[in-house]
């Protein structure tokens, strides 16, 4: 099982910033259009797809692995216009948090090195290009090229946000002093490798935990936490606009991406809850506000709305003994009455 996760994994660039490179895993710069992506998607399908694939046995199993858990998630992230946005404003805080910390990179590939000493974004998509025409030549070698892709696209966000002194250059590593002892052929633990935490998460469930052997995934997981919770925020933002214009089901989606991002949101709760019952789904909305009210007990919206719900269910269940004959009571006070905050 530890095997397959290392292998489901980005340990440079990006990936090793403990973000999930969508670009790098489909092979495509980060300024790539929309067609560019959706090109790109079929062109992966074709060879790597278990229906049309003309792999061997044990190459077929790893791209049938990669095609479902790494490209399709990667695909549904950057084909739409609003998410690929959402996504790269993702990506481009990531300079920002660096420069917070006063974190250096370096380079391993030499493509990215080189990129580094002479940054332009002609350059970059150039290199990009070319390592994706070998990509998916061989399954065995997949994450190593998305590994350098990753690199590239770091370096890109780097030296595009002005961030450039944060890349180590080689020539600033060998003044190292000669007594300083030499960690480039050393092996990267494993305990010092970010945890991956993102759109997608093939390590599910050990993000962020420590134990005996040393892990210290905490020190990525808050900031990639704080990411997540101002995504979150957005999404929520949207959520309420859509709300107030009795679009529920587009509301709803904004949310569940909300929850995927922070689901210890007591306000992405309750609005759920009160799309739920908006759409007269009053078991899942009492559900929601009660979800709620663990995160905070003192939620007055979740409150008052759990108290209608247990209020009116009442008077749903004596009409249905009548099984049928009496008239449903009419609806009072439209969305205000749903929403006596807003």
């Amino acid at each position: 099982m530890e095997l397959k996760s290392r292998l489901l994994r980005i340990n440079k660039g990006i990936g090793h910033q403990g973000f999930d490179d969508h670009y790098a895993i489909l092979g495509l710069p980060i300024t790539a259009t929309e067609r560019q992506v959706r090109d790109r998607y079929l062109t992966i399908a074709k060879r790597l797809h278990p229906d049309v694939c003309r792999l061997t046995a044990g190459d077929k199993e790893l791209a049938t692995r990669f095609f479902a858990r790494l490209v399709n998630p990667a695909y549904f992230a950057l084909n739409r216009k609003r998410e690929r946005a959402e996504y790269v404003k993702v990506l481009k805080l990531i300079p920002k948090l660096m420069l917070k910390r006063n974190q250096k990179v370096s380079p391993q590939s030499p493509v990215a090195q080189k990129l580094a000493n002479d940054p332009s974004q002609e350059k970059y998509e150039r290199a990009v290009t070319a390592i994706s025409t070998v990509q998916f030549e061989n399954m065995t070698t997949y994450m190593d090229f998305a590994g350098d892709l990753s690199e590239l696209n770091l370096v890109f966000l780097l030296t595009s946000e002005g961030c450039s002194h944060l890349i180590a250059q080689p020539s600033q590593e060998s003044e190292q002093p000669s007594s300083q002892p030499k960690t480039s052929d050393r092996p990267t633990p494993e305990r010092m490798r970010p945890a991956r935490t993102g759109y997608y998460d093939t390590t599910a469930g050990t993000a962020g935990k420590s134990g005996a052997g040393g892990d210290t995934s905490g020190t990525i997981s808050k900031p990639q936490a704080d990411l997540s919770k101002a995504m979150a925020k957005k999404h929520l933002q949207e959520a309420q606009a859509l709300i107030s214009r009795r679009q529920w089901q587009d509301a709803l989606k904004e949310l569940r991406n909300a929850l995927k991002l922070d689901n210890q949101n007591s306000q992405c709760h309750v609005l759920m809850g009160i799309v739920y019952m908006n759409q007269e789904f009053v078991g899942m909305a009492k559900s929601s506000f009660q979800e709620a009210l663990k995160l905070d007990p003192q939620n007055r919206v979740a409150l008052d709305n759990l108290q209608k719900l247990d209020a009116k269910m009442p008077r749903k269940q004596s009409g249905s003994d009548a099984q049928g004959s009496a008239k449903k009571p009419p609806k009072k006070g439209g969305l205000s009455s749903w929403l006596p905050w807003w």
